[in-house]
């Protein structure tokens, strides 16, 4: 009876590390998909953010050109030569400032974009840590697994539970020190 106790035990033993070893391996697996997921739409948002930044600058570009164009018919209505002097000197500084100001909302999409795609690498770089973490468990596990087996084993050996096994017999009650 004690043997067969003990040969149940070692195969719980062994049953449990390889469950724990796989649901550890598919644990990093899950979050190694995760985190791709995540780069992924990372990534999404860092064009969105470019591309918004583009259609924020275009658009105030065109409301620029509509304020050049009011500027140079004022300075026209006023009877200001608009073909040179300080009257184009006065548009090429507007211009000047609003191709700033464009440059402006195109850097600040960019400042974005670029955090989307920063974030983008550290999810990445996380999945593939907690798949090495999980891969590292699996086996952890095992290990774990196998020594306990090993343990048993030698205590069952011990007291001549094993095929083989020197030691004492008995009436099957000392098998609880097996799990001590």
């Amino acid at each position: 009876m004690g043997q067969v106790a003990a040969g149940v035990g070692m195969i719980a033993q062994i049953a449990g590390g390889i469950i724990g070893g796989q649901s550890a391996r598919a644990a990093g697996e899950d979050e190694y998909r995760i985190k791709n997921y995540q780069a992924a739409i990372a990534m999404q948002n860092a064009q969105y953010e470019t591309q918004l930044g583009e259609r924020r600058a275009t658009e105030l570009g065109l409301k620029q050109g509509q304020l050049l164009g009011q500027i140079r018919a004022g300075q026209a209505a006023s009877g200001v030569d608009v073909a040179g002097g300080s009257a184009t000197n006065v548009r090429r500084s507007e211009q000047a400032v609003f191709g700033i100001e464009q440059a402006d909302i195109r850097d600040a999409a960019a400042r974005k974009a670029r955090g989307e795609v920063v974030q983008a690498q550290l999810d990445l770089a996380a999945g593939q840590a907690a798949k090495r973490a999980g891969k590292i468990k699996e086996w952890g596990t095992y290990i774990s697994a196998a020594a306990g087996v090993a343990d048993k084993w030698s205590k069952a050996s011990s007291m001549g539970l094993t095929p083989g096994g020197g030691g004492g017999g008995g009436d099957g009650s000392d098998i609880v020190n097996l799990y001590g």
